[in-house]
């Protein structure tokens, strides 16, 4: 029978935090960063993008090729830099107070946190377009709501980060199981060869009869533990201080 494999990722309810808490980190410290007043935060809860982005149709999307992606909304970047600049974000603005406000690098040093984060090259590109169905989002923004940014990842780099935060499984309280092992007895035997005989024939035997096995005077004796044959191992029989001994010809281990 043939199983299907997919790499894990557990369903909605039972998603681990451990991802969507090293996100909300990773905002959070780049928040602290770059503003002083009103910050940019995690939003809600990290969940499976659907098919639909009607609501998100004004979005610009910034992707990578790995599977990052954040969505902004119109004139994003300007926000940025009003609170990174802490300046007031109504009013007219000029052609050049845009581009002030936009050439604050916050938006750039934010992909790097997070490109850093999932183990992305540090040379990835970034250029248009979202991430396809498939992937996991959780909204950034103010408190207020008044600057909003969708952070999406896909599922493969979900997996990745995820696996990354669990915890390092525990050494076996056996130890090491050639050591636990080492000590225990067993009882080593060889077999010098069989034949086959009738009833009849076996009654008859008498002293000096001869009964021929199925193995040469030349070859090594198998070595049996508890009885049981090993796959590997011989050995030959030998005379040590006036007593049969077996002399170890090929090791069962090794």
């Amino acid at each position: 029978m043939t199983l299907s494999v997919r790499e894990w990722l557990p369903d909605q309810e039972g998603l681990p935090r451990a991802g969507e808490h090293a996100l909300a980190e990773a905002v959070d410290a780049w928040a602290a960063e770059w503003f002083a007043g009103e910050a940019i935060r995690a939003l809600g809860v990290l969940a499976p993008v659907s098919a639909s982005r009607g609501e998100l149709r004004r979005t610009e999307w910034h992707r990578c090729r790995e599977g990052l992606a954040l969505g902004l909304p119109p004139r994003a970047e300007a926000g940025l830099g009003s609170l990174a600049l802490d300046v007031t974000v109504g009013g007219e603005r000029t052609v050049a107070d845009l581009a002030v406000l936009e050439g604050v690098a916050c938006l750039e040093a934010l992909k790097a946190r997070l490109a850093a984060l999932l183990g992305l090259p540090r040379s990835e590109r970034w250029s248009e377009g979202a991430i396809p169905p498939g992937g996991w989002r959780i909204d950034l923004g103010t408190p207020t709501r008044t600057l909003t940014l969708a952070l999406e990842v896909s599922q493969d780099l979900l997996v990745r980060l995820i696996k990354a935060k669990l915890p390092e499984s525990a050494p076996s309280p056996l130890g090491d199981p050639v050591g636990a092992l080492a000590g225990l007895p067993l009882r080593i035997a060889a077999t010098a060869g069989e034949c086959m005989i009738t009833v009849a024939e076996l009654s008859g035997l008498s002293p000096g009869d001869v009964i021929v096995l199925n193995r040469d005077l030349d070859a090594g004796l198998p070595l049996l533990i508890e009885g049981r044959a090993l796959r590997r191992g011989s050995c030959v029989l030998a005379e040590q201080g006036g007593t049969a001994a077996l002399r170890i010809v090929q090791a069962p281990i090794g």
